[in-house]
């Protein structure tokens, strides 16, 4: 699939309110967590992890929606890839900041829990959010 269809596609998904990708493979042994981002407001997800060497972040990349281009400002979605390292549990704390407002609480915060198995399976749950996480969610909760 061509990657200006690839962005239509995800962008129709997410702008009609259907989850997009946040799955564990067995054949790439990635996971991804998908929001929504809107770089016109000065608002950017930033998330931490409570235990290091059980996942590493693979990629993390912006999409405009509909294919537009990422200075253009507007709506997309931010897909951060993690990649299984050791079997264990951690959790990720996302955050949507201005990071110039250091005193201000986020605007948006989300927790998963990420558990990786002996074979590299990864389980990834949602297990806290702010009430308007749902409006940024392009995951499965």
């Amino acid at each position: 699939m061509n990657k200006k269809l690839k962005r239509l596609l995800i962008g129709g998904l997410a702008v009609g309110g259907v989850a997009a990708v946040c799955a564990a493979t067995r054949r790439k042994d990635t996971f991804s967590i998908v929001l929504k981002e809107n770089l016109t407001e000065g608002y950017l997800w930033n998330y931490t992890m409570d235990t290091d060497g059980i996942i590493r972040e693979h990629s993390s990349d912006y999409v405009p929606f509909y294919g537009g281009k990422e200075d253009d400002g507007g709506a997309g979605q931010h897909k951060w890839t993690f990649a299984p390292l050791a079997k264990g549990e951690t959790l990720l704390h996302f955050s949507y900041i201005r990071p110039w407002e250091t005193e201000e609480s986020p605007a948006v915060t989300a927790t998963y829990r990420v558990i990786v198995d002996s074979d590299r399976k990864t389980t990834v749950t949602l297990v806290d959010s702010s009430p308007n996480f749902q409006e940024y969610a392009l995951s499965p909760q």
